[in-house]
């Protein structure tokens, strides 16, 4: 019998989400029933009144505690009764202050539904941001107050591991590592099985992150074990190669080390060795990180995500499909000052200026995390020449310190993204200072790390009870929009435009400007482009 396309296409959907749930889905349920059991949200408003059913901590993976500390993520088990979704669950272990905050047991997800009478909803699937050592999908910060007024969309945010218990390796079957990712992984298939049932299409999920939820985005990208659980995706102010993976020998070296500090054997047996670690306390583990500290509490991120070796399809990331091309629909996004978030610090303190222009080879890649790359030597020199002209830092070059630290950590990475992508791909950058802002200091000029992600996301843990202000809105609104015509209709939204590397077209979102230009951050993308492209920077993992 002969069937229509579009048929064919609409059988194949419901069998990939799960057709006899779509046929049970009640946009106005607050009950909803999962593969693994039913749970209970609750009714929110956005900051324009439109209602949202929202859904918090849910599990999607198994708590990752004893024997599961440093492994795979494994399936949650199903319950019975329903379950109450009304409150987050534990932020992922991490330090705040110098003190340990957070739980090991963090394997949640939150899925906010517009109550709408459509189905089929596209899925925007946030990662949230902090050096893949901090943050969590907290509801107040990563709410749908603000972006959900203007997407006909569904918003998933979810924890992941982090620091070392999120990307510990020892290059064996006992530990691959990645865990911090490839619990992204499971939350994605998690979404793939269940988002139906909230009524929506797990054949249209946006992955969206920013920092270092945009470097996850990235290896995303080229992760085989990613492919065919998302088809957009937006990176803001990262990329892969903003945290670029570790060659599995130094991650091994890393948990070698980390084991002797904490009195664990050493041997060639990798199951001994990690069961002593598991049986370690998380404060004795945090305590040790400090042996790997160079520079003050640098490098944050001691254990890092690493190239697999020999793990076939439990392979998050290897050395082959990092070198991969991702061809879904891309949107990238840079901040004017992003590198406020290294250059503020050091500024503020001459001890800490002097110490970096005494050893700045040393230092320097550290602190901008390209450590572990063979040309770091050729790539500071260059730099230096290029961003301070071979002065030290100090205070009369601290605009140019502060471009050279947010273009090599982030928009180095980003185009490098871009000029492996064979998918479309558009850029915006963005200029506007809003009322909020992550500066300490307020005199200073320009936009922080992060301030873009103030317009589209409350954060009201961080910045208390607030709205946008009457300042802010009209940018508020054309970035959210943005990202709304994007997850609903990819590069087919109207305004898109495809980025290429001659004319280096980008939109510009600031005060009062909404506009397409061309050559995005001027003279600096060509310093790049040409380091990217050049033959004598072949930029090979250790």
């Amino acid at each position: 019998m002969f069937i229509p396309f579009n048929i064919v296409d609409i059988l194949l959907l419901f069998i990939s989400c799960g057709f006899s749930e779509i046929l049970d889905y009640d946009q106005t349920s607050l009950v909803v029933k999962l593969n693994e059991g039913s749970v209970r949200g609750k009714l929110i408003t956005t900051w324009r009144g439109k209602n949202v059913r929202a859904f918090l901590g849910m599990p999607y993976a198994k708590p990752p505690i004893g024997n599961l500390r440093f492994k795979d993520p494994e399936d949650v088990e199903s319950w019975d009764g329903i379950r109450s979704a009304l409150e987050d669950g534990s932020l992922c272990t991490q330090t705040k202050g110098g003190n340990i905050i957070g739980e090991e047991d963090c394997l949640f997800i939150n899925v906010f539904v517009p109550k709408t009478a459509k189905t089929n909803l596209p899925v925007l699937f946030y990662i949230h941001g902090g050096f893949l050592a901090f943050g969590s999908s907290n509801s107040k910060d990563l709410g749908p107050e603000i972006l959900l007024d203007y997407c006909d969309c569904i918003l998933v945010t979810m924890n992941y591991r982090l620091s070392v218990l999120g990307f510990l390796s020892i290059d064996d079957a006992e530990a691959r590592g990645n865990f911090g990712f490839k619990d992204q992984v499971a939350a994605l298939k998690w979404v793939n099985r269940n988002i139906q049932h909230f009524g929506g299409d797990c054949n249209q999920v946006t992955l969206f992150g920013h920092s270092a939820g945009s470097t996850s985005v990235g290896y995303h990208l080229h992760s085989e074990m990613s492919r065919g659980l998302f088809h957009r995706a937006i990176l803001a102010s990262s990329a892969m190669d903003s945290h670029r993976a570790t060659s599995a020998k130094f991650a091994k070296d890393n948990t070698l080390k980390l084991a002797d500090h904490l009195n664990c054997p050493t041997s060639d047996d990798a199951s001994v060795i990690m069961k002593c670690l598991r049986e370690k306390s998380v404060k004795d583990i945090y305590d040790n990180l400090k042996h790997f500290r160079v520079f003050g509490n640098e490098p944050l991120l001691v254990f890092r995500p690493t190239l697999e070796n020999d793990c076939g399809e439990t392979c998050f990331i290897t050395e082959h499909s990092v070198k991969s091309r991702s061809s879904v629909p891309l949107l990238v996004g840079y901040t004017s000052e992003d590198g406020y978030i290294v250059s503020e610090t050091i500024m503020k303190k001459p001890e800490i200026i002097a110490a970096i222009n005494k050893k700045f080879d040393d230092i320097i890649p550290v602190v901008l995390r390209y450590d572990q790359f063979e040309d770091k030597t050729q790539m500071t020199k260059a730099i230096k020449k290029y961003y301070l002209e071979n002065s030290d830092i100090h205070p009369g070059n601290f605009m140019k310190f502060t471009h050279m630290c947010g273009d090599v950590m982030y928009w180095r990475a980003m185009l490098k993204e871009l000029i492996d992508h064979d998918g479309p791909a558009m850029v915006y950058y963005y200029t506007h200072r809003g009322t909020l802002t992550y500066l300490r200091n307020k005199n200073l000029e320009g936009v922080a790390h992060g301030d873009h992600q103030l317009l589209i996301f409350p954060y009201q843990s961080q910045f208390g009870e607030h709205r946008i202000s009457e300042k802010d809105s009209q940018v508020s609104e054309e970035f959210a929009s943005l990202v709304a015509g994007f997850v609903e209709l990819g590069e087919s939204f109207p305004g898109w435009n495809n980025f290429d590397l001659c004319s280096m077209n980008y939109l510009h979102i600031g005060t009062n400007v909404y506009q397409m230009k061309r050559r995005i951050i001027g003279d600096r993308s060509t310093f790049w482009l040409d380091w990217l492209l050049g033959d004598n920077h072949e930029h090979t993992e250790l």
